[in-house]
């Protein structure tokens, strides 16, 4: 039915409802009104109260006949009697009938002439009150005025009880008639409700087949699901959820969630409720359920109706096994990375020279917890990093093995300068490798002492500038200190550490600097270059092990140099910060603690 259909539908009915009330009440109305009308007196009792006082007025007269042998309380008895009668009649609903009949006063004045008889009636000597003439000559006249009274009513009732029959008749027809016109509107109406319930059956009908196929979608899915109101209380809990929870659909339905799972303050769970009712979306990655094996992962979304939040549902999936097979995933991976970097250490071992180095890294780095991550460090490090000198040895070795004694003497120089350098480079990999694992494993001797840093520093610079000719440093250090206390040795591992990467990682033609000054509680150097800079969003991962940033792509290292040098800054009580913007270069802050009256003292 469309939508028109059923207002006009509603229409009709509510119409038929009102036509229905409206004609049963008016049967009614008239029912009583016929009713009233039966109940009330047609005249009978008038004409016998008429009849009676006629009677006892004779009697009386009689009775005053009789004077001798009736008693004078016999006498006055009757004479009481006659009273109440004409009593009777004057007064009330006999009254206004008799003066309708156009009889009005004459029971008033039969009634005045009765009571002015008491005198005579009540008088000692009864022969000397002359009873019977005075009682005729009062009370007769009335008798054949109550005669007449009588017939004369007698005449008015019939009329009276015509024009009765005539209304009653009609009366009758009317109700009839609306008794039909209800009868048609209950027809209509049952009609209508038939209808009504036909339609209920089908909509309820329809409803129940689409609730079945929902909870058959629902629970083909697996999935837990739990409704519930704006007040939390759960409306829907399917067998999946019921599974999960280990909580049947009667124990959890109807209740309020807050108290069938009293949760903690501040977990997760109660603050997706509540946004949910807020409107709000949110989503709990996959975790452990307490005092199970089962994993979870948890969504819960807002159920709106008529554009306001009148609930919500939350989706429960046991993710269990997808989360043990990622688990088993990661191990094959893990082992799989594993098994690879043994494959390429054994290929890469194809010197003698280099097998030694290895091994004897091997043996630095076998020490306590830490022995498998770094070990998986280290080979992961050799897959990047040991390449390209390896690749150099090999090639100049293979080639002075192939030309022999053909070489001059200029190219076998220039390849034994290439091979030193490559032994040099992955040396000094190694050696970086190498003190970190040191460093974990508190092998580091720490000797401090009074020490020149500016003299330390000069001599980094001209270590590096041997190597890097063309590279311009421009150093100021007029304001440190004569001396410092720090380890000479270490101190300068982690100086020409800092002044090898602002070398490496910042163009040619662009100069290094290098500024130191004294603070009254510490000494501050600043090495800065113009280099490539490091991305903002990395600046966090700079001092941790092995990580080198994107900007650092084609330039040999192995991530650890920051980090050793920030460790053994620190022994000595000080710290290590930086400073980069991407293109414009780096700025790296060494500060040693300082004691400037110590060190006047001294």
């Amino acid at each position: 039915m469309t939508a028109r259909g059923r207002r006009l539908s509603l229409i009709a009915t509510i119409l038929a409802i009102c036509a229905f009330v409206a004609f049963l009440s008016v049967a009614i109305t008239r029912l009583v009104e016929v009713q009233r009308s039966l109940t009330t007196g047609h005249g009978e009792y008038l004409l016998w109260a008429v009849s009676q006082a006629q009677y006892e007025t004779q009697k009386l007269i009689t009775a005053a006949n009789q004077t001798q042998q009736m008693s004078q309380g016999a006498l006055l008895r009757q004479y009481d009697i006659t009273i109440s009668r004409y009593v009777l009649l004057d007064e009330g609903e006999m009254s206004r009938r008799i003066a309708e009949v156009g009889h009005g006063g004459e029971v008033a004045l039969a009634l005045q002439a009765l009571l002015g008889l008491e005198p005579y009636l009540t008088a000692a000597d009864a022969k000397s009150a002359n009873y019977s003439g005075r009682v005729q000559a009062a009370m007769g006249p009335y008798i054949t005025n109550l005669r007449t009274i009588g017939n004369d009513l007698m005449i008015d009732t019939r009329e009276r009880d015509g024009v009765r029959r005539a209304t009653y008749n009609s009366t009758i027809i009317e109700i009839i008639v609306y008794i039909l016109a209800i009868l048609v509107s209950g027809i209509f109406l049952t009609v209508q409700l038939m209808r009504s319930q036909n339609q209920l059956a089908k909509s309820d009908a329809k409803m129940r087949r689409e609730k079945e196929f929902l909870d058959m979608l629902i629970e083909s899915s697996g999935e837990g699901v739990v409704a519930f109101d704006r007040h939390m209380i759960c409306t829907h809990w399917n067998s999946a959820a019921a599974r999960i929870f280990d909580r049947p659909a009667h124990e959890v339905v109807g209740q309020q969630l807050r108290d069938t799972f009293p949760f903690p303050d501040g977990h997760a769970v109660p603050e997706m409720l509540t946004a949910a009712l807020r409107g709000e979306d949110r989503y709990m990655s996959e975790h452990l359920l307490p005092g199970t094996e089962i994993y979870l992962e948890k969504a819960c979304f807002p159920v709106r109706g008529d554009r306001k939040v009148v609930g919500g549902i939350m989706i429960v999936r046991d993710v269990t096994e997808r989360y043990r097979a990622q688990r088993e995933l990661a191990r094959h991976h893990s082992q799989l990375e594993e098994l690879v970097a043994e494959r390429t250490a054994d290929l890469r071992n194809t010197e003698a020279q280099l097998r030694a180095a290895v091994q004897q890294a091997e043996q630095a780095l076998i020490q306590e917890k830490h022995l498998r991550q770094l070990y998986r460090d280290f080979v992961s490090m050799v897959s990047h990093q040991f390449r390209t000198p390896l690749a150099i040895i090999d090639s100049s070795a293979q080639r002075m093995a192939r030309r022999g004694d053909n070489m001059s003497g200029e190219e076998i120089t220039t390849r034994a300068g290439k091979i030193r350098t490559a032994a040099g480079r992955l040396a000094r990999l190694l050696e970086s490798t190498l003190d970190g694992a040191r460093m974990d494993a508190g092998e580091i001797e720490f000797n401090p002492r009074r020490s020149d840093l500016a003299r330390l520093v000069r001599e980094a610079c001209e270590r590096q500038r041997e190597l890097h000719p063309a590279r311009d440093f421009s150093l100021d250090l007029e304001r440190l200190p004569a001396s410092v206390r720090f380890d000479p040795l270490l101190m300068d591992q982690v100086v020409s550490n800092l002044i090898s990467n602002a070398t490496k990682y910042s163009p040619e033609s662009t100069s290094v600097e290098v500024h130191g000054e004294t603070r009254p509680d510490r000494v501050v150097l600043t090495i800065q270059d113009r280099g490539v800079g490091i991305p903002e969003d990395e600046m966090h991962r700079v001092f941790e092990r092995f990580f080198r940033a994107s900007t650092a792509t084609g330039v040999a290292g192995t991530g650890i140099g920051l980090h050793v040098a920030r460790e053994i800054v620190r022994m000595h009580g000080g710290d290590l910060t930086l400073n980069s913007r991407m293109g414009e270069g780096t700025s790296v802050h060494l500060t040693l603690p300082y004691d400037d009256q110590q060190q006047a003292a001294e």
